[in-house]
């Protein structure tokens, strides 16, 4: 009787399975990271829905959209994204704040002062303040120091920024504006003319100097359509930058620097082409002027989130030129421009 001999895999044979194993995966592995990045970009793109349907019924009870910050306090006052809490149905996280306190009021970092926030508001953590392709949201902006010249307020003091939630979107602040010969502010982005949005309040009638300011932005301001002006967008952190305030990612809910909750559009200001888009400054390793953290973008490839004024979501590309920025992050110019998809 003849013996039968099972015939095995020739080494030949198995280094070709596992060549073919191989090539199958690398053809695999981007179409993979491709629909995880789509899922995170329709999160995004959920968290500027809930944003910008947060601000609509903000505006329908107080009759105006938020202000940038409550307060003008030296100290970092709540900005919009402590306000608009309620409407998020993070009414528990609201109600742990103070509006008449500062975020973080001292140099001092071993206690907390009776005049700044507690830990626990600064600590609220809302998910829908973070965009997935970035980051979860779960760990806090890093305490340190914010100097003056590097948060372009210069002559204010030093102060440690206490840890707090950070967030990847921002307000529309406007564009950038310088005062003219005369030292006319009108327009400039940090004043209560700014052109964009969520912009600085002012002294609410017969109100103290403690009293929380109020927006003058209304729907009715925002003259050139409700669907040609930002509301809010994806803001610019680079990687080496993440939770640290002098690359403009203190918490969120922190107003002592504009940056951190707003941010501008235009040609001095165009969209970060992605997450190693930075300048820096070689002696001092952080942003070597405001300009770099003034921005909007994302992490996401190609494109940058925001929902316009009418609650509309939209991804426009990095690349746009700069006159479109400036018309579409302008309220009421009177120049109004299709926007780009």
């Amino acid at each position: 009787m003849r013996t039968k001999f099972r015939r095995g895999f020739t080494l030949v044979e198995l280094l070709v399975v596992i060549a073919i194993i191989g090539v199958l995966v690398g053809l695999l592995l981007p179409a993979v990271q491709a629909a995880r990045e789509a899922a995170r970009r329709m999160s995004c793109s959920n968290n500027l829905k809930q944003l910008g349907l947060a601000m609509h019924n903000f505006a329908d009870v107080h009759k105006t959209f938020p202000a940038r910050k409550v307060a003008d306090s030296p100290y970092g006052a709540a900005t919009w994204a402590v306000t608009i809490l309620p409407f998020l149905e993070q009414s528990n996280g609201y109600n742990l704040w103070d509006l008449r306190k500062g975020y973080s009021d001292q140099d001092d970092t071993s206690t907390i002062s009776p005049t700044e926030q507690t830990d626990a508001a600064r600590q609220v953590r809302v998910p829908a303040y973070t965009c997935p392709s970035r980051r979860d949201g779960s760990q806090l902006s890093i305490m340190e120091t914010g100097q003056g010249g590097i948060l372009g307020t210069g002559g204010q003091q030093a102060r440690f920024h206490k840890p707090g939630s950070v967030g990847d979107y921002a307000g529309n602040v406007g564009t950038f504006g310088a005062p003219n010969s005369n030292g006319d502010i009108q327009g400039i982005w940090w004043s209560t003319s700014a052109n964009g949005v969520l912009v600085r309040g002012t002294q609410r009638p017969g109100g103290s100097g403690t009293d929380p300011v109020q927006s003058q932005v209304t729907f009715g301001s925002i003259t050139d359509g409700t669907s040609n002006t930002f509301l809010i967008g994806e803001k610019h952190v680079p990687q080496v930058g993440l939770y640290h305030v002098n690359y403009g990612d203190s918490s969120i809910y922190n107003g002592y620097w504009i940056p951190y909750s707003g941010r501008l559009a235009g040609f001095e200001d165009p969209i970060a082409l992605g997450p190693n888009d930075v300048s820096l400054s070689s002696s001092a390793g952080i942003y070597a002027d405001s300009i770099q953290a003034r921005r909007f973008g994302s992490w996401h490839p190609g494109v940058c989130g925001f929902v316009l004024c009418d609650g509309s979501v939209h991804h426009i590309s990095n690349s746009l030129d700069g006159t479109t920025l400036e018309r579409l992050a302008k309220r009421s110019d009177g120049l109004v421009v299709q926007l780009p998809e």
